[in-house]
Protein backbone atom coordinates (compact mmCIF):
# COMPACT_ATOMS: atom_id res chain seq x y z
CA UNK A 1 0.00 0.00 0.00
CA UNK A 2 2.73 2.16 0.58
CA UNK A 3 3.32 1.97 -3.39
CA UNK A 4 0.20 3.84 -3.65
CA UNK A 5 1.75 7.02 -1.87
CA UNK A 6 5.05 6.60 -3.51
CA UNK A 7 2.71 6.94 -6.96
CA UNK A 8 0.81 9.79 -6.24
CA UNK A 9 4.00 11.59 -4.92
CA UNK A 10 5.89 10.54 -8.47
CA UNK A 11 2.84 12.26 -10.04
CA UNK A 12 2.57 15.42 -8.23
CA UNK A 13 6.38 16.04 -8.24
CA UNK A 14 6.61 15.18 -11.55
CA UNK A 15 4.06 17.85 -12.43
CA UNK A 16 5.65 20.63 -10.37
CA UNK A 17 8.89 19.94 -12.33
CA UNK A 18 7.19 20.01 -15.65
CA UNK A 19 4.76 22.88 -14.45
CA UNK A 20 7.61 25.05 -12.79
CA UNK A 21 7.40 27.22 -9.88
CA UNK A 22 4.45 29.58 -9.43
CA UNK A 23 2.44 31.26 -6.50
CA UNK A 24 0.71 28.50 -5.93
CA UNK A 25 -0.16 24.99 -7.79
CA UNK A 26 -3.66 25.86 -9.02
CA UNK A 27 -1.74 29.49 -10.77
CA UNK A 28 0.24 26.17 -12.74
CA UNK A 29 -3.09 25.72 -14.69
CA UNK A 30 -3.16 28.62 -16.50
CA UNK A 31 1.03 28.61 -16.84
CA UNK A 32 1.18 25.36 -18.94
CA UNK A 33 0.69 24.68 -22.13
CA UNK A 34 -1.57 21.51 -21.44
CA UNK A 35 -4.13 22.70 -18.35
CA UNK A 36 -5.57 19.19 -18.64
CA UNK A 37 -2.39 17.84 -17.32
CA UNK A 38 -3.13 19.65 -13.80
CA UNK A 39 -6.41 17.72 -13.70
CA UNK A 40 -5.06 14.87 -14.52
CA UNK A 41 -2.46 14.96 -11.99
CA UNK A 42 -4.17 16.01 -8.41
CA UNK A 43 -7.13 14.27 -9.17
CA UNK A 44 -4.66 11.00 -10.14
CA UNK A 45 -2.89 12.15 -6.86
CA UNK A 46 -5.91 12.94 -5.00
CA UNK A 47 -7.22 9.25 -5.57
CA UNK A 48 -4.30 7.12 -4.97
CA UNK A 49 -4.03 8.92 -1.64
CA UNK A 50 -7.66 8.58 -0.51
CA UNK A 51 -7.46 4.76 -1.42
CA UNK A 52 -4.40 4.63 1.05
CA UNK A 53 -6.01 6.45 3.63
CA UNK A 54 -9.05 4.38 3.61
CA UNK A 55 -7.28 1.09 3.89
CA UNK A 56 -4.94 2.58 6.54
CA UNK A 57 -8.43 3.66 8.67
CA UNK A 58 -9.96 0.74 10.88
CA UNK A 59 -12.94 1.60 10.00
CA UNK A 60 -14.73 1.68 13.18
CA UNK A 61 -17.76 3.89 13.51
CA UNK A 62 -18.31 6.19 16.49
CA UNK A 63 -14.92 6.01 18.41
CA UNK A 64 -12.55 8.49 18.98
CA UNK A 65 -9.60 6.61 20.01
Amino acid sequence: MSGLLITAFVILLSYILYAGMAESLSATYYKVKKPYLFQIALGLTGLLTMIYLLDVTDGKKGQLN
